[in-house]
């Protein structure tokens, strides 16, 4: 498998590797996967989860906290979405937090506790309260 490079531009984000580009994807669709951000209109808010699940599928295991930073930016995507998917978001942040308990970055940690606020909406939900559970377990919130 070749190494992968992903170089944001003004002119849109390309992925590169060794031999030359492998694809193009939209600058939005990877500031989306690195910025969750506040909500934005409805064009580019459906292009987030899209970006944040080929993030997720793309990364190596082995770049733990790499994975855990995209499943959780893939989380908050899901749940900031115009029709909030409850369910995905809440597995993807417990995916995130499962990681973080073998990667400490204060950075993933910060954000693993954002995304905790993110899902009070939802608190009574199964889903929700098995997450803040986890979430409690490894020291996250």
């Amino acid at each position: 498998m070749e190494e992968v490079l992903r170089l944001p531009s003004t002119r849109g984000g390309q992925t590169f590797t060794r031999a030359g580009v492998l694809d193009l994807q939209p600058v939005v669709g990877l500031r989306a996967v690195h910025h969750p951000g506040p909500p934005v209109g409805q064009g580019e808010q459906r292009q987030r989860v899209p970006a944040a699940e080929q993030a997720v599928g793309t990364i190596d295991g082995s770049f733990v906290r790499n994975l855990a930073m995209a499943s959780l930016r893939l989380g908050v995507c899901r749940l900031r979405a115009e029709r909030p998917d409850v369910g995905g978001g809440a597995q993807a942040i417990a995916d995130a937090a499962r990681l973080a308990a073998h990667n400490r970055s204060a950075r993933l940690v910060g954000q693993l506790r954002e995304a905790g606020r993110e899902l009070e909406p939802w608190r009574d939900a199964p889903e929700v309260q098995d997450v803040r559970e986890q979430l409690a377990a490894y020291g996250l919130v």
